[in-house]
């Protein structure tokens, strides 16, 4: 199953728990032009702030070596102060793209693996989780901040494909959630151990359910 990618407008909203003011972080396209005859954009890329309560963009940080963006494939390092994402630069490289959002330092870590999709960030162990399709069905791994090498924790055989936007993270007690389809093509919410990679519990979906969010602190 292949990942979306979105080179026009693309908006992915976390909320910063540890800043002092709140804070919704995304990241915006400035569409300039299209290209007919090769099929491409031009325009510019940008993290964003956004007022929670206007709507308005109030602080922009440029990355214009980055074309496009995997839907379902950002996340936000809180404690760090890092909004982390899949992204293809101008040269058509699919990168790991860590942007600092106090200074506005963008770090690429290019990556030639299959990529990861519906990454989440575990607060407790500093950690970034995902899945990975490995030709038959998902694999859970991590993946390393400072290289973007992808280690395989567990095989996941009764996951062959996922909903995006349906992954959520559970940093108080390390699980991994995910919406997913089974060989048998049923939809099924998953809990993993993000330690293990284990199925703790495999429940089935009743009707369509997305974009998942976990509160931590109603634990």
């Amino acid at each position: 199953m292949k990942n979306i990618i979105l080179p026009i407008l693309a908006l992915f909203f976390l909320y910063n728990l540890e800043a002092q003011q709140p804070k919704l972080y995304g990241l915006y396209y400035e569409f300039e032009s299209f290209n007919d005859s090769l099929g491409t954009y031009a325009g510019n890329q940008y993290f964003v702030d956004i007022n929670a309560q206007t709507a308005l963009i109030e602080n922009t940080i440029s990355i214009n070596d980055i074309d496009g963006v995997y839907l379902g494939n950002s996340t936000l390092d809180a404690q760090n102060a890092k909004y982390i994402f899949y992204g293809v630069d101008n040269s058509g490289q699919t990168n790991l793209v860590k942007v600092e959002i106090n200074t506005g330092e963008v770090e690429l870590l290019p990556t030639s693996e299959a990529l990861p999709k519906e990454i989440e960030y575990d607060l407790q162990t500093a950690s970034l989780y995902g899945l990975r399709y490995n030709g038959i069905s998902d694999e859970f791994v991590a993946i390393d901040l400072e290289t973007a090498e992808v280690n395989v924790i567990n095989a996941i055989p009764n996951i062959v494909a996922t909903v995006v936007g349906t992954s959520a993270f559970d940093s108080n007690l390390g699980r991994y959630f995910i919406v997913g389809a089974t060989p048998s093509f049923e939809n099924k919410l998953f809990t993993i151990d993000a330690e293990t990679g284990e199925v703790l519990f495999e429940v089935t979906v009743s009707g369509n359910i997305n974009e998942l969010s976990y509160n931590v602190v109603s634990e």
